[in-house]
């Protein structure tokens, strides 16, 4: 329910990926790097999907760009 009030769901997952690589800096627990790494490809990947659908959405620096 809450992903469909979002505007920028790619954002909030990226968001969510730096939190828990705060969380691995400060624990050294592997695991929360594992996700934190798994949530940053999910959120380059739908930022990537929704370029491909919407040709007029800005570019954003936070996320990997493809060269044209």
């Amino acid at each position: 329910m809450r992903s469909i009030k979002v505007r920028n769901p790619e954002i909030e997952i990226l968001n969510l990926s730096e939190s828990f690589f705060s969380l691995f800096r400060s624990t050294g627990n592997e695991d929360f790097f594992v996700i934190g790494r798994a949530l940053r490809r999910a959120a380059n990947k739908l930022y990537r999907q929704f370029l491909r659908i919407n040709k007029e959405k800005e570019v954003n620096l936070r996320f990997l760009n493809v060269v044209r």
